[in-house]
């Protein structure tokens, strides 16, 4: 049974593009509980502070978004695996800065999980 999903996002310098990505999965159509973690991996271009910025657009939707900010750049993985760490539920989605989401995107995992008995 899926409780939620933990969708674990690095970012790196990704000021640029962190908007489109988190407007992408406030959009998520999914009756799950979805959080939302953005990993800053030493940026230096205002990342953490600008994924900060949709934390009110979040809740309001009763939707998690938090920001963990490291101070040294440690690459993707190392990003990704803190995220997992503090990840909130069991079943991880992963999604990179520059990256967009279609708005099933979770539901089409949910389904496809439920449905596929070799899917743990």
């Amino acid at each position: 049974n899926i409780n939620g999903v933990t969708c674990v996002v690095p970012a790196f310098n990704a000021s640029q593009t962190i908007d489109a990505c988190l407007a992408s999965l406030l959009a998520q159509r999914t009756d799950l509980e979805l959080e939302v973690l953005i990993v800053d991996d030493g940026s230096e271009d205002g990342t953490s502070v600008k994924a900060r910025q949709w934390q009110a657009r979040f809740a309001r939707l009763q939707m998690s978004l938090r920001v963990i900010r490291q101070e040294r750049n440690g690459g993707a993985a190392r990003a990704r695996n803190v995220g997992i760490e503090h990840a909130s539920y069991d079943w991880i989605l992963t999604c990179d800065a520059d990256d967009t989401s279609r708005p099933r995107r979770v539901a089409a995992l949910r389904r496809a999980a439920e449905t596929q008995p070799d899917a743990k």
